[in-house]
């Protein structure tokens, strides 16, 4: 009965913090995000009335009338795992699944790779891509003194925030895609 009351009342504190009447005081220093630009094509697919348009902003599969597109093979493989009943939630160990690790090496680098086989090359598991760009920003900041990262330019907002205010490398951008051939903008490449 004790810890229901607690539980209850940090519940009360928090909801508190949370409602809209408190808003002001607890998030009025955090900043608005900017702009995403690659999800701003998302947006301008959005308000484009055009019947013959396709989104191409973010790397989705799509169904023929926009919808998000889930392959078969990836509902097969789903299925796949929750039927395997000798499958755990244990944790996995630090840099992820052995199995998985060893078998995105071999994707990534095929089996005959020398460094593979030499054990130079190093594969760990994240949450997603984004995580993964933390792990190796820190990791090169870390452990290869590296200050300056070069991102390409457009990309996802959030990739300069992760190398440079989470992890603190100076950002600097290179130019890949040429807006008027829709192709390659080799120049910016070599800028």
């Amino acid at each position: 009965m004790y810890h229901e009351g607690v539980a209850s009342n940090r519940l009360a504190i928090l909801s508190r913090h949370l409602c809209a009447e408190h808003q002001g005081s607890v998030w009025a220093g955090v900043p608005q995000a900017p702009a995403d630009a690659i999800l701003g094509i998302t947006e301008a697919f959005k308000g484009d009335n055009d019947s013959g348009k396709l989104n191409l902003g973010v790397g989705a599969y799509r169904t023929e009338e926009g919808q998000p597109l889930v392959l078969s093979a990836v509902r097969q493989a789903e299925q796949r795992l929750v039927a395997d009943s000798s499958r755990t939630k244990e944790y996995q160990p630090m840099g992820g699944n052995p199995t998985f690790c060893q078998l995105s090496r071999r994707l990534a680098f095929g089996d005959g790779c020398p460094a593979s086989a030499a054990g130079r090359i190093a594969t760990v598991q994240t949450l997603s891509g984004t995580g993964a760009l933390r792990v190796g920003a820190e990791f090169l900041k870390r452990h290869y003194a590296v200050k300056v990262v070069y991102l390409p330019d457009p990309t996802w907002a959030n990739h300069g925030n992760i190398f440079g205010s989470s992890v603190g490398l100076e950002v600097r951008k290179y130019r890949y895609f040429n807006n008027q051939t829709r192709g390659l903008d080799y120049q910016g490449l070599l800028s």
